[in-house]
C-alpha cells in the first residue's frame, strides 16, 4: 500500500482560515486538533458572520476562546443587548454590518468601546478616546473638528472622508499626516472633466504618502467612465491618468460594475485579475475586455472587439447580441460589501510579520 503524505498546516494559515467561518464554529474549530486552538490563541479579532448564530451566549465563548481578543467585532443589534457584566470583559468593540449610522448603538457602555467614530463634536473630551482607531465622516465640518482635538484621540489610524470640496479639506489633510500613523481615505465624485483636474491638482499638492482616493470615476484614453461609489480604493487599487496610461496595476480587482457613456472606447485588458463584470452602457460603445472574465452582465448591446479571444466566459446576463453572438441568460449574484476590517495587527505569530485584513 502506498505511502499517504500528510499536510501540517502552519499556524498562520490557521489563523487566517478562522477569521472566514461563523462565530457558532469556533467551538467546534478549536476541537479539531491543538494546532487550531493555537492559532485562536493568537488571534486579536474575531469572525463574525450575518448568516450565524448571535447571541451574548455566542459573546461569552469567543471570549472564552480567544484569550487574546483586543477587538470583537459584532453586529449592532447584538452589541445593544450586551449586559455590563460581559463588557466588562471587551478591550474594544468593532461593530460590523451596519451603513455606518452610529445611532444604531444605543447601548453607552458599547458606544464609548467603539473603536469607530462617526461624528466629532466641537468641543473637547472630558478625557482622552483611547478606544478609536477609525473615523468616517460624511461631513468637512467632522473633519475640521477632529483637527482641532485630534489630541483627544491618540490611537485614530484611519480616516475616511466623503469630500465636496479639495480645498476645503487640503490644509485639515496636511495637518492630520504631519502627525504621522493615520491613513486617509478620500472619497469624491466625478460629473465632468473639470473635478478630475482639481483632484490631479490637489494630489499633487497633497501627496499620496498614507492618503488614498476612490471615486466614482476613471479614465482612459480620454473615456469617461462611471464607476458607482460601491466600487471602492479597496476593490479598484488605482486609477487610469486621461493618456491611457495606468496609474497603478489594477490587476487585485476580481469584481466591478462599471457605466460607460460618452459615445466612447474602452480597454480594460489591464484588469487581468477580473473575473466579474457589470456594465451598462448609455451609448453604443466599443470595449476591449479582459480575458479572464468568467461571468458578465451587460444592460444594454455594446461590441466587444476581442470577443473571440474571452475563453474563459461561461456566463452572460440577458439576451443581448455581441458582434453577433447571442448571449444566455444569466442573472449576476448581489454584492455585499458590508463587512469591514482595516485591522493590520489581528493576531500574534512567532514565525513571521504578516497582514490579516
Amino acid at each position: 500500500m502506498a505511502k499517504t503524505e500528510r499536510t501540517t498546516l502552519e499556524p498562520i494559515f490557521l489563523m487566517n482560515v478562522v477569521l472566514y467561518i461563523t462565530q457558532s464554529d469556533v467551538e467546534n474549530f478549536v476541537l479539531v486538533s491543538h494546532k487550531c486552538c493555537d492559532a485562536l490563541d493568537r488571534l486579536h479579532v474575531n469572525p463574525w458572520s450575518s448568516e450565524s448564530e448571535k447571541s451574548e451566549a455566542v459573546v461569552k465563548k469567543i471570549l472564552k476562546y480567544f484569550p487574546k481578543l483586543q477587538t470583537l467585532q459584532i453586529d449592532p443589534k447584538t452589541a445593544n443587548t450586551l449586559s455590563d457584566e460581559t463588557l466588562a470583559n471587551i478591550p474594544r468593540i468593532r461593530i460590523v454590518y451596519t451603513n455606518n449610522k452610529q445611532s444604531h448603538i444605543k447601548n453607552a457602555k458599547v458606544k464609548e468601546l467603539s473603536d469607530t467614530v462617526y461624528t466629532i463634536d466641537s468641543k473637547k473630551l472630558e478625557t482622552p478616546n483611547v478606544y478609536v482607531v477609525r473615523a468616517f465622516f460624511d461631513d468637512f465640518t467632522e473633519l475640521t473638528n477632529l483637527v482641532q482635538f485630534i489630541e483627544e484621540y491618540p490611537n485614530i489610524e484611519f480616516i475616511e472622508i466623503m469630500c465636496y470640496s479639495f480645498e476645503q479639506i487640503k490644509n485639515p489633510i496636511q495637518k492630520l499626516l504631519k502627525r504621522g500613523g493615520i491613513k486617509i481615505h478620500v472619497k469624491f465624485e466625478v460629473s465632468n472633466f473639470t473635478m478630475y483636474d482639481h483632484f490631479e491638482a490637489f494630489r499633487k499638492e497633497v501627496g499620496t504618502t498614507n492618503i488614498y482616493y476612490s471615486f466614482n470615476a476613471i479614465f482612459t484614453n480620454g473615456t469617461y467612465l462611471l464607476v458607482p461609489p460601491d466600487v471602492v480604493a479597496k476593490d479598484l487599487h488605482g486609477i487610469f491618468y486621461g493618456d491611457g496610461e495606468m496609474a497603478h496595476k489594477l490587476y487585485a480587482i476580481k469584481e466591478a460594475r462599471i457605466s460607460v457613456s460618452d459615445y466612447c472606447n474602452a480597454d480594460l485588458r489591464g484588469l487581468t485579475c477580473l473575473t466579474l463584470l457589470e456594465i451598462y452602457c448609455y451609448n453604443k460603445v466599443t470595449l476591449n475586455l479582459p480575458t479572464s472574465l468568467i461571468e458578465l452582465n451587460l444592460s444594454s448591446k455594446i461590441n466587444v472587439a476581442n470577443f473571440s479571444d474571452l475563453k474563459c466566459l461561461k456566463k452572460v446576463n440577458k439576451n443581448e447580441f455581441v458582434q453577433g453572438k447571442q448571449l444566455h441568460e444569466y442573472t449576476l449574484p448581489s454584492y455585499d460589501n458590508s463587512y469591514d476590517s482595516d485591522y493590520s495587527d489581528d493576531y500574534d505569530s512567532d514565525d513571521s510579520d504578516h497582514d490579516s485584513e
